[in-house]
Parts: structure tokens; sequence; C-alpha cells
């Protein structure tokens, strides 16, 4: 489908309710079409067993609704007010006239400061001689409430309904209808774009806190941990100085046990050495003889067996201090 037959076809579904309330006053409804082409009010009003008539009786009276979709395109103001108020005059009472035209900004059409907008449209009705006017423009998007469908989802196309005047249940009967038709008015789909937007904008801000708030106790669970792990870290590394601490007491008490050690094995052999006073038992060739052998076999065993009569030596270094003080132990004691 053509974009303006989609738009004339939005206008014509807008009007249609409106057309069938006056089979609650007539079963004869006469609707009077003077659109170049028609072929979306044949298909609507077919639908519903009304004929469209496309020729107008001079001679004819009293139409129940009659539609031009192209007079604010056509006839400049003043014309269209001449026009309308003759056009009056072929219709019931409580009967319907229906102009319509291209929205003065949409960019694809032009038209100059001559022809009316559909304020004034509205307007032209009302001073020639109709009871009440509505504006229609259509929302082509009418279940998407989005700002960008209410800004580019319009119509391209508006009509203006202009009711004649009444008495009784002939002007009441469309009161309904009218409300309708007011309610697809810009100003309204402006207005429940803004309140979509505002409703997603809540529903987000609402989402967003939610996810900030849960984040937030993740964050405050995970400080709580690391400052227990640090509580932890400082802890292990209190004991980790103390244990320092005792190696190095240990290590120097194994350093004087050493220096202990290696003094008594130096001042040992010098106990055993007999002195100038003492004599030597006396013994003949044969028994040193005989000690001497016994001397040599048991250090043969013992170097056959892998046997070593050392002593075993610690494995801790001397310090510095440590040493200077062996030394000037030994050197006095060898002096």
């Amino acid at each position: 489908m053509k974009p303006a037959a989609q738009d004339d076809l939005a206008i014509c579904s807008a009007i249609l309710p409106l057309i069938m309330s006056w089979q609650d006053l007539d079963s004869a409804v006469e609707v009077l079409s003077l659109d170049a082409d028609p072929n979306e009010w044949d298909v609507l009003l077919a639908g519903q067993g009304i004929t469209l008539r496309k020729s107008i009786d001079e001679t004819h009276d009293g139409w129940s609704l009659i539609t031009r979709l192209d007079a604010c395109d056509d006839l400049s103001p003043d014309d269209l007010k001449a026009w309308a108020f003759e056009t009056l005059h072929r219709l019931k009472p409580g009967g319907l006239l229906v102009l319509g035209g291209t929205v003065p900004e949409h960019t694809s059409f032009y038209r100059d400061e001559a022809y009316a907008s559909p304020e004034a449209v509205a307007q032209i009705t009302h001073d020639a001689g109709f009871a009440r006017a509505c504006v229609i423009s259509p929302d082509l998007n009418p279940s998407d409430r989005s700002l960008y469908s209410a800004l580019y989802g319009a119509s391209t196309k508006f009509a203006v309904v202009a009711q004649s005047d009444a008495f009784g249940k002939a002007f009441d009967v469309f009161s309904p209808g009218f409300l309708q038709l007011s309610a697809l008015s810009v100003p309204r789909r402006f207005k429940l774009a803004e309140e979509e937007l505002h409703a997603r904008i809540h529903s987000s801000e609402v989402g967003l806190n939610k996810r900030v708030t849960q984040w937030e106790g993740v964050l405050s669970q995970a400080q709580a941990t690391l400052r227990d792990q640090e509580k932890e870290i400082a802890h292990l590394n209190t004991e980790l100085e103390a244990l320092r601490a005792d190696l190095k007491r240990a290590t120097r008490r194994r350093g004087l046990r050493k220096l202990a050690y290696e003094i008594k094995k130096k001042l040992k052999p010098k106990s055993e050495v007999p002195g100038p006073s003492e004599t030597a038992p006396s013994t003949n060739a044969a028994e040193k003889a005989t000690a001497v052998q016994e001397t040599q076999s048991t250090d043969r065993l013992s170097r056959q067996n892998g046997q070593t009569t050392l002593a075993p030596v610690e494995p801790i270094s001397l310090s510095a201090r440590e040493i200077a003080l062996r030394n000037r132990l030994f050197d006095e004691q060898e002096t």
C-alpha cells in the first residue's frame, strides 16, 4: 500500500465509527464522496453494507455525510469557507462534513501561507455555521507509544470533521465519536508518548537502583573479607617475626656451643700430655713392638671399615666476633 493510501485509510477508519452511529438514527445512511479516488471508502463502507455515492445531485438534500479529503490542498481559505457554507445546506440535521488535506509540516509537500492549517480549517467550519468540529491526525502505529512514533509515525494527512446543528439524539449520538476523535489529536499523542517515555525512564531507574544495591552488598562483603585477610596477614607477620627472633637466638646458642666445643677440643690434648715431673712407665722393647703392631692393625681395620675417629663438626659457621674470640683464646693458651 502506498503511503498516501495508507494515510487516507487511517483517516477513513477514524471516521467510520461516526458513520456507524447514523445507523442508530436512520438505516438509510447516505454517504457522498467528492474525492477523485475514494477506493478506501469503497472498501470500508462496502463491508458495512453502505453504498458510497460519488456524484452530487443538485436536487437532493439530506446527505448523512459528505467527504472531500483533498479540499484543504485545493481551496484557499475563502473558497473553502464558501464551499463549506454551501455544503451545510445539503446535510441532514446533525450531518457530517469531512475536509482533508496534507499536514503543513510534512517535508515532501509544500503548502504556502495562502492555505489554511488544520486548526484554521476547523475555525472556518465554525464560521460557516457548523455546530462543532475536531481535527483528526491519525496515528499509523497506535500500539507504539514511543516518542519516535509520535514525531514520525503520524499520518501525513489530516482531516477536519464538522457537524451541523441538530436537537436531541440527532446531535448527541455523535458525541462519543467526537470524543474518540479528540483522543487521536496531536497533543494527545505526544502526551501518551511522554507518559510512555517517563514510564520507561522510571523502570530503568528502578532496575538500575536495584543493581546498584546488589553490587553495593557484594562490595561490602568483599571489603569485609579483605579486612579479615589483612588481620590474618598481620597476625602471620607477627608470628613470623617471633620465629625469626627465636631462630636468631637458637643460631647464636649453637654458635657458642660450637665455640666451646672447639676450645675444649683444643685444650684436651694438652691436658693429656704428661708433665716433666711425671715418669712414664717402663716398658720393654717387646711390649712396645706389640703395642705398635696392635695400633697399626686397629688403624688398618678402621680404614677398611670406613670408620673415622674424628669428632663431629657442627654445620654452623662462626661469626667474625666468635672467630676473633676463639683465636685470642687459642693464642693465649698456646702462650
